[in-house]
């Protein structure tokens, strides 16, 4: 979904909101009462000159006359933080009150207003971009689709993102190559799926991480062009080596776990620390894991423990289950059942079906907690219909 950018937004149209309009009863002029217009043409031109946070405070009292062009002006940097905090709220009731004023902005009003209802109010979103569309007003192209898209109305959704792909929008360009591709419309998918490489590639080599990703998920899914892993291998070990964490991760756990790459314990250890000292907790969960199995790398337990906590601490299922099987049954680190109980219950509530299995198993044996086979089908049938193949031997074997 789209949302509201920056730097493109807050300069466009300063140069042509004050076109000359004739007042009428109950319009707002151009021009804003006595002691305001200065601070109103003053903020903006703070604004493009980069002293951002001089313009805001010129805007800021600007606002204050009501006048929908202070108003509007003033929601822009509220909603990107524009050398103040961004706050969004008050942003929105500006843009409202703007909205309700007649004046030459009006249709600038309803759309930001509608970029910034996109996420919480979509179909309020919708009704302001096509009333400021109506109006004039062009930009919003993609968003108008997706929306439409949402509501299901995939023919009207199609005609927006053809118009925004021509108008050079990436994301149109890229819903249009994967709506194709999912309608067997192949040489069409790959006409847009090519000029979304071209964009991504052209982005990757000024050393844009989010671009190489994307290049790095394109060859893997197969939607913007063929599935090619070696390709996509090249892309993932790109963004690492440029910093990425999240890439970082996705090697460490290749190397460790032998997903896709073959298993080379110290290659993944070296990714997995080069993640972590960014902070990455998915690190923490696979090395962890390698140092407690002691298959890939010599046993840790000290610093295995310490990682899968501080991985289970921040939300990570898979390192609350092992975390909770290793306390639950004592193996390989000090048994401790409460511990291991929560933990499991965490990432059940995740909708982890590896720890429904581990707690299920457990309950069915009365392993670490007391014995309830009643409690032990209903957690390994969930597993089971979520696809974990051990609960689903289960589940079948008793029925």
């Amino acid at each position: 979904m789209g949302r509201v950018r920056g730097s493109r937004l807050l300069r466009a149209h300063w140069e042509n909101a004050d076109a000359p309009q004739a007042e009428r009863p109950g319009h707002y002029s151009n021009r804003l009462p006595p002691g305001y217009q200065g601070q109103y043409i003053a903020g903006r031109a703070a604004l493009q000159e980069g002293d951002i946070e001089r313009g805001a405070e010129l805007l800021a009292a600007a606002a204050r006359s009501e006048h929908p062009f202070a108003e509007i002006e003033y929601a822009r940097v509220l909603a990107f933080g524009q050398g103040v905090e961004k706050d969004r709220a008050e942003a929105i009731r500006l843009l409202e009150s703007a909205y309700t004023k007649s004046s030459a902005r009006k249709t600038d009003a309803a759309f930001y207003l509608g970029r910034l209802l996109i996420d919480d109010q979509p179909a309020r979103a919708l009704e302001l971009l096509l009333y400021a569309r109506a109006h004039g007003r062009r930009g919003a192209e993609y968003e108008i689709g997706t929306l439409l898209a949402e509501r299901g109305d995939m023919a009207e959704a199609e005609t927006y993102w053809r118009e925004a792909a021509a108008a050079g929008r990436l994301e149109a360009q890229e819903k249009l190559a994967a709506l194709y591709h999912n309608r067997g419309q192949h040489a069409e998918a790959q006409g847009y799926g090519a000029q979304v490489l071209a964009q991504y590639r052209a982005r990757a080599d000024q050393g844009d991480i989010g671009a190489m990703r994307r290049l790095a998920r394109a060859y893997d899914e197969g939607v913007l062009t063929d599935a090619d892993p070696k390709v996509h291998w090249h892309w993932v070990e790109r963004a690492a080596e440029a910093g990425d964490a999240v890439s970082q991760g996705v090697l460490a756990r290749a190397y460790l776990e032998g997903s896709d790459r073959t298993v080379d314990g110290p290659r993944g250890q070296q990714w997995a620390e080069r993640a972590i000292a960014q902070g990455y907790a998915p690190a923490k969960a696979y090395l962890g894991r390698a140092l407690l199995r002691g298959e890939v790398l010599p046993t840790d337990l000290g610093r295995a423990e310490t990682l899968l906590k501080e991985a289970a601490e921040a939300g990570h299922s898979a390192a609350q289950t092992d975390l909770g099987h290793a306390y639950l049954t004592g193996s390989p680190l000090s048994r401790d059942p409460e511990a291991g109980l929560r933990w499991l219950e965490a990432a059940i509530s995740q909708g982890s079906s590896s720890a429904m299995t581990v707690l299920g198993y457990a309950y069915w044996s009365g392993d670490g907690v007391p014995q309830d086979r009643a409690k032990a089908e209903e957690l390994l049938g969930r597993a089971a219909d979520l696809g974990h193949p051990s609960a689903k031997r289960f589940m079948e074997s008793r029925a």
